[in-house]
């Protein structure tokens, strides 16, 4: 979301985004829930009681094209582009071994050799 949503005006988090969904983009594909563990002493001395974070999967054609619309934009900078077709090479080894992927496959060869 953060990625999808920046203006460019934030180098340092579409770099660092765009590193770990090369890194982590398979673990986008199941969904995550995170349900804080809630404490007497916390509610009675009146602190912050976090809330459940719920994260849904997304599809793998999903994931390649947040990446692409990222990199397409005119402001995106050039070292976050480099850092793009590097998450393509390694989205499709993480994506090899997901049912129904092909197509993702070889969309993510295309966008790799497009940018040769």
């Amino acid at each position: 979301k953060a990625m999808r949503d920046d203006d460019g005006s934030q180098r340092g988090l579409l770099n660092v985004g765009m590193w770990c969904v090369g890194e982590y983009g398979d673990l986008l594909l199941t969904p995550y829930s995170y349900d804080p563990p809630t404490t007497e002493a916390t509610e009675a001395e009146g602190g912050v009681v976090s809330e459940a974070v719920n994260f849904g999967a997304l599809e793998p054609k999903s994931v390649v094209d947040i990446v692409e619309e990222v990199m397409n934009r005119h402001t995106c900078p050039l070292e976050v582009k480099s850092r793009a077709l590097t998450c393509f090479v390694k989205l499709r080894e993480r994506f090899s071994d997901k049912p129904d992927s092909e197509a993702t496959l070889e969309k993510l060869a295309v966008l790799v050799r497009k940018h040769e």
